[in-house]
């Protein structure tokens, strides 16, 4: 303020000798320029008028930015005021200080300490609150994946159930047409050997030895069942085989899946870990909660210290 009263009284030192010298040399000048003259002065007048009016408002911008930051810092003070307070009271309560050593002494050090301490503490809150945002996320996923694991298992089972089905219903249909070709075939021999001649001879048991299949047919049966058992067998062999690739394959990219949401996830908690090891190391370097106290905040007047208070107004229009 006492700048700005200052260059207030230089302005109108300046403004006054101005008008002076603009008399003066107004009289020495013949009256038929006087109005040109006129014109010229007052549009300096005018000039030097904003230009001061703009020096004003910059000097009331600059003074009320000064206004808030003091009361923004008493505001800072009286809080700490109330903290430092409270832990006096805790601290004397437990008998870590005296009445004699407790004195009052902030510094800007210490304010802008607390302000780093307040926002690296809501920055950790933010990232624990993201922390576990992420793990229900890779929950989530988890069981998304595992579902959907189950449901592919599912339909590859039931895919498999009903061509083993179709594929045993086709060799059951083969054999049986073939067993049944084969039967007629050998009744066919059989009664096509027998004499023409001969028939109205031959007795019932002589006629139904004719009429008997061959003895070989059994066996051939026999054989062609367990060929069409063995072939049932491989085919079951190669589709249980091919299942269990399928769900190999998936199993290995599930775990793969689950090894990157894994990675992703510790990366994340790292970087909180991160903000934790700055509080952490904020609050190492100031020592331990009797040392931080003594040093920041000592009462009583000791040998070799300056008391230094700070006042502020909050007066509006100051």
């Amino acid at each position: 303020m006492q700048d700005s009263e200052a260059s207030w009284f230089r302005f109108a030192a300046i403004l006054s000798s101005l008008s002076m010298c603009l008399e003066e040399e107004l009289s020495l000048m013949p009256t038929s320029n006087f109005k040109l003259e006129q014109n010229h002065r007052d549009r300096t007048l005018v000039t030097m008028f904003r230009q001061h009016q703009t020096r004003i408002s910059e000097m009331s911008t600059f003074v009320f930015s000064l206004k808030r930051e003091a009361r923004r810092r008493a505001d800072r003070i009286s809080k700490l005021r109330s903290k430092v307070a409270r832990g006096q009271i805790l601290l004397k309560k437990n008998g870590i200080i005296s009445e004699a050593e407790i004195d009052l002494c902030i510094t800007d050090e210490r304010l802008h300490g607390e302000e780093n301490l307040e926002r690296l503490r809501f920055q950790m809150s933010q990232r624990e609150e993201k922390i576990v945002d992420l793990t229900e996320q890779v929950a989530k996923l988890e069981l998304t994946t595992a579902e959907r694991s189950a449901e592919r298992k599912e339909a590859a089972a039931a895919r498999l159930l009903i061509a083993q089905r179709e594929q045993q219903a086709a060799l059951d249909r083969a054999a049986a047409s073939m067993r049944a070709s084969r039967v007629a075939a050998s009744r066919t021999s059989a009664v096509g050997s027998i004499p023409e001649a001969a028939e109205p001879v031959l007795s019932p048991p002589e006629r139904a030895a004719a009429l008997r299949p061959d003895e070989n047919l059994f066996e051939t049966m026999i054989a062609d069942l367990t060929a069409s058992y063995e072939n049932r067998l491989q085919q079951m062999r190669t589709s249980h085989a091919i299942r269990m690739a399928a769900l190999e394959s998936d199993v290995k990219q599930n775990t793969r899946d689950l090894e990157m949401q894994y990675i992703s996830a510790k990366r994340r908690l790292n970087h909180a870990d991160g903000i934790k090891n700055q509080i952490k190391a904020a609050m190492e370097q100031q020592g331990s909660v009797r040392e931080l106290v003594r040093k920041l905040f000592p009462r009583g007047q000791q040998a070799g210290c300056v008391n230094r208070e700070t006042q502020c107004s909050l007066d509006p229009s100051f």
